[in-house]
């Protein structure tokens, strides 16, 4: 008997599960050899075979290296091998489960179009409390053991992850790809559980931040109880007053207020305004007004990130870093992601495709950078007398106008080791 088989995945394409250097060497990346020394294409075909070896005697453990951002435990592969085998792992089992992420642009898309239908309904958005780090690791095996039946080799190294987790964290670690994998099909009997109730009329999920549109019958304290139990074990939800709400939307309209409703969902702020009516005034036909901005928290977050800018600027003295900074920080641009071997979009064109224009949120931003430079009031404006801004440098800010910027969806090219040098300032905030 062979020690391993060849199965479809729910595409009908071949998934071979086992650990040789062939299918190993098929998740080595370029970038492999400068991170983890490997000196020659024999040492890194010596090391290959040494480590299909070590998994298929089961001799092999994985090594990361653990740190922490703002109190979330984060981890990396620590050695060349754990690199290649956790991304052979993520890349197996995705085409053995054929899960998927979440879309963020196309929920943003459908949110809006539902939300503009001329009828009652409720809103309701959640999020799952520390998400990764409440996660079952008992709980998770049963998951796993369900969805990997037929891959034996898959199914063990699986459980040497989870082995790491249970030893070294709680829950499991961000940082990792087959991290975000895992929590989908932790999730996967929950979603099932919402999709079926009755009243539901859209649900979508994006990792741990969860939208629904339901009738306008539910009630907030039965329907928060029906989603509260049907969490799988060791999750639940976030009870701070910015991180749910519940909103019935219906067709009397508040005179004292310009919307019927307005949240934020995916760093994008929701205004959910008043039915209008064609001329004839037929009820089929009525519709509200939508508008979707860059949530407040995102607008707050890039203001800190340019006064950073500025801090690092007071240290080093470069004008043109300074302009590349602002530029990355309110662009759009390319990048080659290695771990893809493909090109991808990023910046704040490409983050924010959804928002309406003339965006309040923009202005607010570029009213911020203007009179962080200008102003004589200004926290900077005395630092700024000590070191000011050349002309040129400064002309460049002040030119670009950040509406017709992002709505042009302008770009810049950044090389990753610039992106990487410029980002330094800013990294954790």
């Amino acid at each position: 008997m062979p020690p391993y088989t060849k199965l479809s995945n729910k595409n009908g394409a071949m998934l071979d599960p086992s650990f040789s250097h062939k299918t190993l060497s098929a998740f080595v990346i370029k970038t492999d050899s400068a991170k983890f020394g490997l000196a020659s294409e024999e040492i890194k075909n010596l090391r290959l075979n040494l480590l299909a070896q070590k998994i298929n005697e089961d001799r092999y453990s994985l090594r990361f290296s653990k740190s922490s951002v703002n109190g979330r435990p984060i981890a990396q592969p620590a050695t060349f091998e754990s690199a290649v085998v956790m991304r052979k792992l993520d890349h197996d089992l995705k085409k053995l489960t054929g899960i998927k992420q979440a879309d963020r642009t196309r929920i943003i898309r459908r949110m809006k179009i539902l939300m503009a239908e001329g009828i009652p309904y409720t809103i309701v958005r959640l999020d799952i409390r520390k998400f990764y780090q409440t996660i079952n690791i008992d709980a998770l095996r049963k998951c796993l053991i369900s969805a990997t039946r037929t891959t034996y080799s898959l199914r063990r190294m699986l459980d040497r992850f989870l082995n790491w987790c249970s030893e070294n964290c709680d829950g499991i670690p961000a940082g990792v790809s087959l991290s975000g994998l895992l929590s989908e099909i932790y999730l996967k009997e929950f979603d099932s559980k919402v999709l079926a109730h009755p009243e539901l009329r859209f649900y979508a999920r994006f990792v741990d931040d969860i939208i629904m549109i339901t009738s306008p019958n539910v009630e907030r304290t039965s329907f928060f109880d029906f989603l509260q139990t049907s969490l799988p074990q060791g999750l639940e939800f976030n009870t701070e007053p910015n991180k749910h709400y519940f909103k019935k939307v219906n067709n009397n309209f508040d005179k004292n207020s310009d919307y019927c409703a307005k949240f934020d969902y995916l760093g994008y702020c929701f205004h959910v305004g008043k039915i209008i009516n064609p001329p004839g005034g037929a009820f089929r036909s009525a519709f509200r007004v939508v508008k979707i901005d860059i949530s407040k928290k995102k607008i707050e977050k890039r203001k800190r990130k340019f006064i950073l800018s500025l801090r690092a600027y007071l240290k080093d003295h470069d004008s043109q870093k300074l302009v590349r900074r602002y530029l990355l920080l309110n662009s759009g641009y390319e990048f080659f992601d290695q771990s893809r071997s493909s090109k991808r979009r990023a910046g704040l064109c490409n983050t924010y495709p959804e928002i309406d224009f003339p965006s309040e949120g923009l202005s607010e931003l570029q009213n911020f950078y203007h009179a962080t430079l200008l102003s004589p009031r200004s926290s900077f404006a005395a630092r700024l007398r000590l070191a000011p801004v050349p002309r040129a440098q400064k002309k460049q800010i002040l030119a670009l106008n950040l509406q017709r910027h992002v709505e042009m969806k302008l770009h810049f090219n950044f090389s990753i080791s610039e992106m990487i040098q410029l980002n330094r300032c800013w990294r954790h905030v």
